[in-house]
């Protein structure tokens, strides 16, 4: 059910990832934004129109920030992501919560808005670790910390309809 969906790996062909994995790596900024839209020049991926490609990058020894993605239009998508590790994926959860509010709009330090949450009203949930493709859920709370002495970078692709479909294949 979409309701209960949290998460999900995704066997993706190995030659889609790696062409995506060559866009990015020819399109990496020199900067330390946790989240930014990259212009890789692809426009669909696995006959998906992307709305946005997003570069992620988590600091050495990061804790994360509990937070949802924000969301322009609260009735329509931008509830799922695709995430692809990148770089340095290997030592990095992203784990999920459940809270009881809603936390005001924020925005990152690159102008990005956000819904930062108090960790003392989250009890987590799930994790899970980047080490394949994922599909999941940014409406619902989540974090990224990074146990390694290296930054972690991931894809994460946003499409124009959400791939609810991919669930469960």
């Amino acid at each position: 059910m979409i309701d209960n969906f949290l998460w999900q790996y995704l066997d993706i062909n190995d030659d889609l990832i790696e062409d995506l994995k060559y866009h990015y790596m020819k399109s990496l900024p020199n900067n330390e934004h946790f989240f930014q839209s990259l212009n890789i020049g692809i426009i669909e991926f696995m006959g998906m129109e992307i709305k946005k490609s997003v570069l992620i990058q988590v600091e050495p020894y990061a804790i994360g920030r509990i937070h949802t993605d924000y969301r322009f239009d609260k009735n329509f998508g931008d509830v799922l992501a695709l995430n692809i590790p990148l770089i340095n994926c290997q030592d990095s959860i992203t784990q999920m919560w459940k809270s009881d509010y809603t936390p005001p709009t924020q925005y990152t330090d690159n102008g990005q808005p956000y819904n930062f949450y108090d960790k003392s009203r989250c009890q987590k949930i799930t994790e899970f670790q980047l080490t394949k493709p994922v599909l999941f859920r940014t409406d619902i709370p989540h974090s990224v910390n990074n146990s390694s002495n290296k930054k972690r970078q991931a894809i994460s692709l946003r499409f124009k309809i959400d791939p609810w479909h991919l669930i469960g294949k």
